[in-house]
């Protein structure tokens, strides 16, 4: 997730203070990072558990925050904004972008607990010298309607709301799973993290296909349903339900409320007050 690294920042940065400032900075850049090391491993070996339906996630409530994630999927000018590819095949984009307020007090409060964020950015796959698509069979009508950004053009760009954080991972896609190409899954695995906690656009197409792919190779579910959109209701409510049926059979769901609150009572002596300080201001990080 990056907190070891800010570690390290912090320390850079005291110590060229200190050179620029010697008389007035009473600090080594090494006392600072002994301290920053310390509160790291407290954090890195908090246990928390946000409880869903059907089951609570993680279901071992032993699991340390460092063995999660939040995987923020397609949260991008495409699928959120007016004039882009949503807006341009008639949808409400109000609707995708509601859940973005929300997104970001999630994700402020994963990076001070220690988890891991990935996001994910779909990008169309790039064209042929001709103007059939790779992904179009000879003698095919071309698809109707508007093309998604491809790599590089504004559409593809994560809103600015959400951008990523120095040290977050970004996914690049060009297929509905982000797990297609194996590169999600190697990062991951190489972190140590087995729980993926799910938020983004849209719920019914690249959240589920992600999430589906991620049980599908063992990893532990947890959908954030009021952190996700739809273009409908319908799509929203089956989406959020098709997770929960045969006692969880892709994993469980929460709202943003739930994994906040239990992130915060899981944060060692966290002042009064603190969590409705993470719930109510997004830019609220460490």
């Amino acid at each position: 997730m990056g907190l070891e690294q800010h570690v390290d920042a912090l320390a850079q940065a005291l110590g060229q203070a200190r050179s620029h400032r010697a008389r007035s900075f009473d600090h080594s850049a090494s006392t600072v990072r002994s301290i920053a090391t310390t509160i790291w491993m407290r954090l890195r070996d908090m246990h928390f558990q946000v409880p869903g339906d059907p089951h609570p996630w993680p279901r071992d409530a032993g699991t340390a925050s460092s063995a999660c994630a939040v995987v923020v999927v397609d949260m991008q000018e495409d699928y959120c904004s007016p004039g882009y590819y949503m807006d341009r095949a008639g949808y409400d984009t109000k609707r995708l972008r509601e859940p973005v307020e929300r997104i970001q007090r999630v994700l402020s409060a994963a990076r001070r607990n220690g988890l891991h964020v990935v996001y994910t950015r779909h990008g169309r796959a790039p064209e042929s010298d001709s103007s059939q698509t790779i992904d179009e069979e000879p003698g095919m009508a071309p698809a109707a309607g508007p093309k998604t950004a491809a790599r590089g053009e504004p559409g593809w760009r994560i809103v600015p709301e959400l951008l990523p954080d120095a040290y977050d991972t970004v996914i690049e896609k060009s297929t509905c799973s982000a797990f297609v190409s194996g590169e999600l899954d190697r990062i991951l695995r190489s972190k140590g993290v087995r729980h993926l906690a799910f938020c983004g656009n849209t719920i019914d197409v690249c959240v589920h296909s992600t999430l589906r792919a991620a049980v599908d190779l063992d990893y532990e579910c947890l959908l954030l349903g009021d952190c996700c959109g739809a273009v409908n209701n319908g799509l929203h409510t089956w989406a959020i339900e098709s997770v929960k049926i045969e006692s969880g059979v892709f994993g469980t769901v929460a709202n943003a409320a739930a994994f906040l609150d239990a992130l915060v009572a899981a944060l060692p002596n966290e002042p009064e007050g603190s969590a409705e300080c993470v719930r109510s201001n997004p830019k609220n990080r460490s």
